[in-house]
């Protein structure tokens, strides 16, 4: 089940380019435009502050929406 699912991704985003290292469908994501690196700079910041102290074990993903889990 696993396999076919990374297949799909695979089939999904062949030939597009990249972001970042991460796949990025060449249409836009639902915020307009790509993220920047100082946004996504800006979320490690946040996690590695004090402000974020409460959070544990979570995945954040800076991506505007572009991918949905």
């Amino acid at each position: 089940m696993l396999r076919e699912k990374h297949r799909t991704i695979r089939e999904t985003y062949a030939g597009q380019t990249a972001i970042l290292g991460a796949p990025m469908p060449m249409s836009m994501p639902p915020l307009g435009r790509p993220i920047t690196v100082e946004e996504t700079a800006k979320a490690a910041a946040f996690l590695l502050s004090d402000q974020a102290s409460g959070m544990t074990g979570q995945a954040v993903t800076v991506c505007a929406g572009q991918f949905v889990a």
